[in-house]
C-alpha cells in the first residue's frame, strides 16, 4: 500500500503543477516534474535532454520551473530554468539556467566573469563561443538574436550548480561528464532560445566538443618574475610568505575568450587576485561599467586620458589590439585595508599582455 499511495501523491501533485503551468500561460512561470507522464516534453522549454538531466541529478525525480526567454521593457532579454530535485533528499542544489545580454553601460557584468570567465573553464571548441567546467558553462547567441556592439555584450545561454570554487567534482571523469552535460545543455537551450525569439537567420549552433580537457589546477608560484607566466610580473613581497598558488585558463593563451590568472593565498575558497584578459572582441564590450566605472581614470604619459580607471580593488583598461579590442583587469579581494596588489601588479601585467596581442603602445600611468 505504501508504494501505491506513494504513487497516488505523486500523481496527484503533478496533476496540480500541470493546472498551475496552464494557468499561468506560456508567457509566464511553468513548474513540473520531469518523471511523469503528464510532463513528457522536457524541461527548459523542451530543450534539455534526459541524459544531462541524470549526469546532473541522478535517478531522481526533477521538479523544473521555467520562464519562457522574450524581450522585456527596455529591449533587455530574460529568460530562465531552475532544475531541482523533488524530493529534496540529494544533490539539492539546484541547475540555474539564464538567458539574458551581457548589458556593458547599465550592469556590471564583473561579477559574471568572476563565475563565467573563471580559469577553470575550458572552450567550448569549434565555432562556438563559450566556455564550461564541472559547474559552470555558458555559450553565447548569434549576432542575428543581439549584434554586440563597443558598449554592449553578446546575448548568452548560461549554467551554474553549485559553488564553482568548493562545488565541483573530485573525480576526473566525472568532472568531464558533468562539463559535457552543462555544455550540452546551453548549447540545447540556446538553440531552442533563438526558435523562441525566431531568430530566422541564425544558423543552429553546433555541438560542443568531446572529450573535454582537463581544468587547471593551482601551481606554487614561489618567487618567480613570471607569476601567471608572464614576463616581469611578480606578487607583491607580503604575499609571498602565504605559500601563494596560481591557477592560469588552461589551453593556451590565445585558445580561450578570456585568459585569466587566479592567485590564491589559502588553499581553499575563492581567489584572492584575479588577472583576466577579455581577448574576444565580441566580449570586451559587456565590460563598460567594468573599464569606466572604478574610480579614477587612467592615462598615458601624455596626459591623454585613455578608456580605463582604477580604484584600490579593480583596475580595468580597454586597448586596441591586432586582432579587435581587448580589455585588462585586475582584482583584490584579499581582505585587508592595505591594497596593493593592483598599484603593484596591473601596469606590468598589461605591458606582458598587450605585447602578447600586439596592441596599441600603452604607456599607462595609473591616479596617485
Amino acid at each position: 500500500m505504501g508504494v501505491l499511495d506513494s504513487d497516488r501523491r505523486r500523481l496527484a501533485r503533478g496533476l496540480a503543477l500541470a493546472v498551475a503551468g496552464a494557468l499561468l500561460g506560456a508567457g509566464g512561470v511553468a513548474w513540473g516534474t520531469g518523471t511523469l507522464p503528464l510532463f513528457g516534453a522536457k524541461p527548459c522549454w523542451d530543450a534539455v535532454a534526459d541524459r544531462d538531466v541524470e549526469v546532473l541529478v541522478g535517478d531522481h525525480d526533477v521538479e523544473h520551473s521555467e520562464i519562457r526567454p522574450a524581450w522585456v521593457g527596455g529591449g533587455e532579454l530574460q529568460g530562465s530554468c531552475r532544475l531541482l530535485v523533488a524530493d529534496g533528499q540529494s544533490r539539492p542544489r539546484p541547475t540555474q539556467i539564464r538567458v539574458h545580454d551581457l548589458k556593458g553601460l547599465t550592469r556590471d557584468n564583473l561579477p559574471w566573469a568572476d563565475e563565467f570567465l573563471s580559469t577553470r573553464m575550458t572552450p567550448l571548441g569549434g565555432d562556438l563561443l563559450g566556455m564550461a567546467s564541472d559547474t559552470r558553462a555558458w555559450v553565447a547567441l548569434p549576432d542575428a538574436c543581439h549584434e554586440p556592439g563597443r558598449h554592449s555584450g553578446p546575448a548568452v545561454v548560461d549554467a551554474a550548480v553549485g559553488d564553482e570554487e568548493i562545488g565541483h567534482a573530485t573525480d576526473a571523469k566525472d568532472s568531464a561528464r558533468n562539463r559535457q552535460a552543462l555544455a550540452r545543455i546551453v548549447v540545447d537551450v540556446a538553440n531552442r532560445t533563438m526558435e523562441t525569439l525566431d531568430c530566422q537567420s541564425a544558423d543552429r549552433l553546433s555541438a560542443p566538443r568531446e572529450p573535454a580537457p582537463e581544468p587547471a589546477q593551482f601551481e606554487p608560484i614561489g618567487h618567480s618574475r613570471k607569476m601567471c607566466g608572464l614576463k616581469n610580473v611578480t606578487l607583491p613581497e607580503p604575499y609571498r610568505d602565504f605559500r601563494p598558488m596560481a591557477r592560469v585558463t588552461p589551453g593556451g593563451a590565445d585558445v580561450a575568450p578570456a585568459w585569466g590568472c587566479d592567485v590564491r593565498l589559502s588553499t581553499a575558497g575563492d581567489p584572492e587576485f584575479r588577472l583576466r584578459t577579455v581577448q574576444e572582441p565580441a566580449l570586451t564590450g559587456a565590460f563598460s561599467t567594468t573599464v569606466r566605472g572604478q574610480g579614477l581614470g587612467i592615462t598615458n604619459e601624455e596626459g591623454r586620458d585613455m578608456d580605463g580607471s582604477s580604484s584600490p580593488t579593480v583596475a580595468a583598461l580597454r586597448a586596441n589590439c591586432s586582432d579587435g579590442p581587448a580589455v585588462f583587469i585586475a582584482e583584490d579581494h584579499y581582505r585587508t585595508d592595505r591594497r596593493i596588489f593592483v598599484r603593484q601588479v596591473f601596469l606590468d601585467y598589461v605591458a606582458a599582455e598587450a605585447a602578447r596581442l600586439d596592441c596599441e603602445p600603452l604607456h599607462i600611468r595609473l591616479p596617485a
